[in-house]
């Protein structure tokens, strides 16, 4: 250490002066006693920044100066008091976070490796498990439950170019109810049927691995490539088809199984809502496909969501009268819906239904089915299945 490296205010002490001086800085003394002793000119607070840096010992792995160590003050907390150590030349410190240009090529060279051995992983994966060829089909040959999934599909995530699809999770507008096995199954559906594949250029955090150490994809994250000839032509004389009144043999029947199928994935959505609501469990899936298998044969989505609803509030007046456990009640549900759906139809009354739910938007799917093919729009809601013509 020589005093040409520390500050002008210390240029009239010797080395061994200075060394003695941060010694006894660091050792606590008091700071205007030091200051007075030693004839610096400066106050109190900025003392330790007139000391000149520590030598590590070490050069720069950048432009080979020697490595210093800047003077920190002693009222740092100690979590704080350690300085980055630095080049005494160039920009470079020792931290992951150094913004010197080298330090910034070399963590950009990182990144782009990183992200080319993520896009080489994803490749792999999908080239394993799905094929990329195109399918050869005309619009005409899909089966209307294929033509709805994959308009909705189109429709929820938006063209990203000529051949994908964003993904499902970019859309205000959800894909299906927020059930669990209705938006598999449609997708399976698609990928049966050669239309579509998980993107290769989807975002890396769209694959993951699953507790059993195989990789998974998430369906909400993932852009679909279309294994569709011509994908947009395609899907316009899609759209044509279905605006028609000469739908392929078969399709009418398809609907309306379809209709039934989005209508139990919107009331066991509502049901979920309705337990929440009131801090239940959900039923058991067994007992509650059955209720609105029964439900549905005589009264709209509207009508179950009322009748849902209502069972839900006596479920919790039982549980606190008798003092039994929330899945009893939970479970109580079932048979209390039942019961007064019975009485419902025997007697004839005009249940006048809910509203949808704001919690509970509308899906594509709905959107699709009802307003694009079937045209008859909140029908789907309101109006039972048996209406159907």
């Amino acid at each position: 250490m020589n005093n040409q490296s520390s500050s002008p205010a210390l240029a009239h002490l010797t080395p061994m002066q200075i060394h003695s001086l941060i010694h006894r800085y660091y050792s606590g003394e008091k700071v205007a006693t030091l200051i007075t002793e030693y004839d610096i000119e400066c106050t109190t607070s900025e003392l330790c920044r007139q000391f000149p840096p520590e030598c590590v010992g070490r050069d720069c792995p950048v432009c080979n100066s020697p490595l210093i160590k800047p003077r920190v003050s002693r009222t740092r907390s100690s979590g704080s008091r350690h300085a980055a150590i630095r080049c005494s030349r160039c920009s470079h410190q020792e931290t992951e976070k150094c913004v010197c240009p080298n330090c910034r090529e070399i963590r950009t060279q990182k990144s782009e490796a990183q992200r080319q051995r993520e896009r080489e992983a994803i490749t792999t994966f999908c080239s394993e498990n799905w094929s990329y060829s195109i399918t050869q089909i005309k619009p005409e040959q899909l089966g209307a439950e294929t033509a709805i999934a994959l308009l909705s599909l189109i429709r929820c995530g938006g063209w990203l170019n000529d051949s994908t699809i964003d993904a499902i999770a970019s859309s205000a507008v959800p894909f299906v109810p927020n059930e669990i096995s209705i938006a598999p199954y449609l997708l399976g559906v698609l990928f049966d049927n050669g239309l579509i594949a998980p993107a290769l250029n989807s975002r890396p955090s769209s694959f993951y691995l699953a507790a059993d150490e195989k990789a998974r994809v998430d369906w909400h994250a993932v852009y679909w490539s279309l294994r569709i000839p011509e994908a947009p032509v395609f899907i316009e004389k899609l759209e044509i088809l279905a605006a028609s009144d000469s739908w392929p043999n078969g399709w009418k029947a398809d609907m309306h199984a379809l209709w039934k199928m989005l209508a139990m994935a919107e009331c066991k959505e509502f049901c979920m809502h309705a337990v929440a609501q009131r801090k239940l469990p959900m039923p058991g899936e067994t007992a509650l496909t059955a209720l609105l298998e029964n439900l549905l044969r005589s009264f709209s989505v509207s009508q179950c969501y009322q009748l849902i609803w209502n069972a839900a509030g006596r479920a919790v007046d039982y549980m606190i009268r008798e003092k039994i456990k929330a899945q009893h009640a939970s479970n109580a549900l079932i048979g209390s819906c039942q019961r007064y759906a019975d009485r419902a139809r025997s007697e004839g009354w005009n249940l006048k239904g809910f509203q949808r739910n704001f919690d509970l938007p509308r899906s594509q799917l709905s959107y699709v089915l009802h307003d694009v093919f079937l045209k008859h729009g909140d029908i789907g809601f309101y109006g039972a299945l048996t209406t159907s013509s």
